[in-house]
This record gives C-alpha cells, sequence and structure tokens, in this order.
C-alpha cells in the first residue's frame, strides 16, 4: 500500500516534485516523515502613500531547500501576512504625529518546520508621507529561523518604504513638491533599493521612483520574482 499522500494548500506538479501553494493561512500535514523539502515563505508587503512619501517595501523572504519535515500531530501550521492597508486621510498619523498620511506595514508570515524550527518572513515597511517629500516610511521586519539555522537556506528581511532600513533594502525619499506633481520614491525590494523621486523643474514631467527588485525563485516549477518594492 502506498503511504498516504501530504495535503494542505493548492496542489500541483513540477519537475517530479509535488507543490504546496498557500494564499491563505492553513495547515500542512505530512502523514509520514518527507525529506528533501523545499519551501518559500514571504512576508505581507507595505503599503504605499501619498504626499511626496515612498511606496510600500516588499515583504521578507524565506527560501530553504532540501529539508526534512517530521510528523507534527498538530500539523506544520502556515500563516500567511496580509498586505499593509492604506491611509484613510492625510491625517492618519500612521508614521509619527509629525509625518501624516502614511500607509501601513504588511504582516510577517510563518511556517512551523518542526516542533522546534519556525521560519518567519518579516512584513514589509509602509511608504510616509511628508510634505518635504524627505521621508519614505517605516522600516521593514527581520525574517528569522527560530530554532536554526537551517542550512542551504536564504534569508532576507522585510523591505523599508522609508530612507532608512536595517533588516532588508531601503526605500527611496520623496522629492519636493512642484507645479508639475508630487514625486515619490520607490519601496524597497528583497534583492534591491527602492529608486527615489526626482526634483523635477515647472516644464518637465514627474519622476516618481521605481520599487527596488525582487527575489526570483522557480519553487513553482516557473521562475517568479517576489518580494518586489511598490513604485
Amino acid at each position: 500500500t502506498a503511504p498516504a499522500a501530504a495535503t494542505g494548500g493548492a496542489i500541483s506538479f513540477a519537475g517530479g516534485k509535488t507543490i504546496h501553494t498557500f494564499v491563505y493561512s492553513s495547515t500542512f500535514n505530512n502523514p509520514t516523515s518527507l525529506s528533501n523539502v523545499d519551501f518559500l515563505v514571504v512576508g505581507g508587503g507595505g503599503a504605499g502613500s501619498g504626499n511626496n512619501g515612498g511606496g510600500g517595501g516588499g515583504g521578507g523572504i524565506v527560501y530553504s531547500t532540501g529539508q526534512t519535515f517530521p510528523v507534527i500531530p498538530t500539523r506544520h501550521l502556515v500563516e500567511i501576512g496580509q498586505g499593509g492597508a492604506s491611509s484613510s486621510s492625510f491625517a492618519d498619523n500612521s508614521f509619527s504625529p509629525t509625518i501624516p498620511g502614511g500607509g501601513r506595514p504588511g504582516n510577517p508570515s510563518y511556517l512551523v518546520v518542526s516542533p522546534t524550527v519556525t521560519a518567519t518572513a518579516g512584513y514589509g515597511g509602509a511608504g510616509g508621507a511628508y510634505s518635504g517629500g524627505t521621508h519614505g516610511g517605516r522600516p521593514g521586519n527581520n525574517s528569522t529561523i527560530s530554532g536554526g539555522p537551517l542550512a542551504t537556506t536564504v534569508v532576507i528581511g522585510g523591505a523599508s518604504g522609508g530612507s532608512t532600513n536595517t533588516p532588508g533594502y531601503a526605500g527611496g525619499p520623496g522629492a519636493a513638491d512642484n507645479p508639475t506633481g508630487q514625486n515619490y520614491g520607490g519601496g524597497g525590494g528583497a534583492s534591491a533599493v527602492g529608486q527615489p523621486g526626482a526634483i523635477s523643474s515647472p516644464t518637465t514631467p514627474t519622476t516618481c521612483g521605481d520599487g527596488g527588485a525582487g527575489y526570483t525563485c522557480a519553487i513553482l516549477g516557473t521562475s517568479y520574482v517576489w518580494g518586489g518594492g511598490g513604485g
């Protein structure tokens, strides 16, 4: 008799592997111990903002290959972090009492690998608005392996919506107001910083900063880019 198959998420097949894709929080259940397991966890991205603020930062990344998943009676918990909410009004003080109009950071995602190891992908920071155009937003959050480290694992912190950031890549600051519009900075991505908004003249178009590049991974059988910053 063949062993019972693992369940959880949307199941597909590619490259001789079974793929379980989760877009909502749920559980992964393997009735028998599994070896040579690859997994990717992506944190929720931050929201952007208006008034010359930065775009939202991309969510953090934890990508691991060749791991062993033991049988867990309570199953492997999978938490999918949602993206950040936008600002409700210019007077919404999400960044600080002096920088109104910013968005909200995202939420972390995590996977319980074993009873002692949890992989958490940090959230992306929100873009924060500022009338002088100098602030991009909040920093992102660290990605972690509690009970680790795990071999052959890439860990990238959530990127920032602002001009400074410790865990991940920084977002670009906005440029000053001018008659042609407002110049937003791009949010940081999983692989690169966001670009600043260009200072333009009254006769040139508004140029906003591009979001930072994300992390390229082919875990689904085809290469996709994950955790890119908002432009």
